[in-house]
């Protein structure tokens, strides 16, 4: 139970962590100084490097966090009382629920910081803190691409080597990580893993560019722009994965496939590419979708300010 308790300390610590450096973040990026933009890029990567030697910690309490973050047993106002709850427990589940309000309070703190920032910003330090926003998420984009590349050659790697069946390979990491016997995969499982947490922030990334080109638009022949550029991408797109797919002569049965399982399937290694155009068109798309609506929403604000006047 000493274990548990000291792991729950170590998941509070890294929640703060996170969440500090996060409010630290939005801060730095309101100013307009590159000391301070500088600064932020050190406690982003000091913040990778603590992420890094708390993940093995962190992955043993997984099991223990199940157990004790049971939502039943959190908004109870009866468990203190229960005899069967141990006192470590019990404090565990204390601080776990003051973690929550003391997140929450934080979390309206910095929303309300932005509205004032924002209110008090002239034109220029809201176009100076666009150009600062775009600028560090562009740098934290190609780092990530670099990583990307380097875990899915690992990953196919270690699928091709460890000789992983399909029925194994397509299984979610995690629960491929909590069975014993698939110990003999788990290298791969866990290059798949780190692979696809890079894949989904990758794309998260790549959202949150499009909409800081589209918020820091002042006019809306600027979104319009952006739209249409966009659209070329994914054009562009559109065309790759039909090249391919005829280039390759991937089968019906087999093109329809999802593409991650497809991507974690060593049989179909000859249709990767193919894949890997499709998975891209696929993300390009819902960008534009998204951008889409934005921008009929901006169209429609535009007439309707032009009717006032």
């Amino acid at each position: 139970m000493k274990d548990l308790a000291n792991h729950a300390r170590i998941f509070f610590g890294l929640g703060a962590l996170l969440f500090v450096s996060t409010f630290l973040w939005v801060c730095v990026e309101r100013s307009r100084s590159k000391a301070a933009i500088d600064e932020a890029h050190r406690q982003l990567a000091a913040l990778q490097a603590e992420l890094e030697g708390r993940k093995h910690e962190l992955a043993s309490l997984d099991d223990e966090q199940r157990q004790v973050l049971d939502p039943k047993l959190l908004q109870a106002k009866t468990w203190r009382a229960d005899p069967f709850i141990s006192d470590a427990r019990k404090d565990l589940i204390s601080h776990l629920t003051a973690l929550a309000i003391q997140q929450s309070n934080l979390a309206m703190l910095v929303q309300s910081l932005l509205a004032k920032t924002s209110d008090n910003e002239s034109p220029e330090m809201t176009a100076e803190r666009r150009d600062a926003a775009l600028r560090v998420l562009n740098t934290a984009a190609q780092q990530n691409r670099q990583k990307l590349e380097t875990a899915r050659q690992s990953a196919a790697e270690l699928l091709i080597t460890l000789d992983v069946r399909p029925e194994i390979s397509t299984m979610d990491a995690r629960q491929a990580l909590d069975t014993v016997s698939l110990s003999g995969y788990w290298p791969f499982f866990e290059a798949k893993r780190k692979r696809d947490a890079l894949q989904g922030f990758a794309d998260r990334l790549r959202a949150r560019l499009m909409q800081e080109r589209v918020d820091g638009a002042a006019q809306l022949a600027e979104v319009e722009a952006v739209a249409q550029e966009e659209q070329q991408h994914l054009q562009v797109a559109k065309q790759k994965a039909a090249q391919l797919l005829t280039t390759l002569s991937v089968p019906d049965e087999i093109s329809r496939m999802e593409a991650n399982k497809a991507l974690d399937t060593a049989g179909l290694r000859a249709y990767w590419p193919f894949f890997e155009a499709k998975r891209e068109r696929d993300v390009l798309q819902t960008l534009e979708d998204r951008l889409r609506m934005r921008l009929i929403q901006e169209q429609v604000d535009a007439a309707a300010a032009a009717r006032k006047q």
